[in-house]
């Protein structure tokens, strides 16, 4: 009996080896759950990395309202920043739920060293390439070092696993459905290999389909006021126009 099962369940195992909850095959739910956590975690991290390069663009400080005048007023889609946390919170405890059943990729494993060093990227690019120029930016340095630090040191331990999981995922053996790997396969053991792959690139696509829905999205929240009334209500001709022709 594989004694990672042991070590990697929440619950005591059965007596066929398999963590109490996970007898029954994942069902097309789970599946779909799993695919919507990760599309929509890396939709959440994009807007947070994109809102944050918005008001660092800014300054890094923005405000509305208040008794004292406010030089840089917070735009329009700063809104999306805290909503992006806490969504990306609630898409973490999905995926772990779905993961579970499904197998496939962990977002426990890799969220903290996605979050930090995207973020830590953005301090070091404005840190040398402030807004507005002047020079280099020591505080937005000292926080890139320390970000990727913190994302970086955790990254190493989890590549080595990752590189187990995508072993255990080529040779087609079944990998226990607890979080102590990366990347798992169904609680069922049941998806050969060619499953599993194609499981995995579904996965990945998912991933990319949410960074790219983040990118045009926020392009859309940060558009200009006049571009989101023409959408809205359509381009009519110009007075003017109408009287030259």
């Amino acid at each position: 009996m594989n004694r990672d099962i042991f070590r990697s369940a929440f619950v005591p195992p059965r007596p066929d080896g398999r963590p109490a909850g996970q007898s029954r095959p994942a069902g097309l739910l789970f599946v779909v759950l799993q695919l919507v956590s990760l599309f929509g975690f890396a939709f959440c991290l994009a807007s947070l990395w994109l809102g944050m390069r918005g008001v660092m663009d800014l300054g890094g400080f923005v405000a509305s309202g208040g008794p004292y005048a406010v030089a840089h007023p917070a735009p329009s889609f700063v809104w999306i920043m805290p909503v992006s946390i806490w969504g990306g919170l609630l898409l973490l405890f999905l995926n772990s739920v779905a993961g579970r059943r499904v197998g496939g990729l962990r977002l426990l494993w890799v969220a903290w060293p996605a979050l930090f060093l995207s973020l830590g990227w953005n301090f070091l690019e404005y840190a040398f390439r402030p807004p507005g120029g002047g020079g280099l930016a020591w505080g937005w340095l000292v926080c890139g070092v320390v970000f990727v630090l913190m994302g970086g040191v955790p990254l190493l331990f989890i590549i080595p696993p990752l590189v187990k999981s995508l072993k255990r995922l080529w040779s087609g053996r079944s990998a226990p459905g607890g979080p102590h790997e990366p990347l798992g396969a169904p609680a069922n053991g049941s998806s050969g290999r060619a499953v599993r792959v194609l499981f995995l690139v579904i996965q990945l696509a998912a991933i990319a389909l949410g960074l790219y829905a983040a990118q045009k999205y926020f392009a859309f929240l940060n558009a200009p006021k006049e571009a989101a009334s023409a959408v809205e209500v359509g381009t009519r001709p110009n007075v003017s126009d109408r009287m030259v022709g």
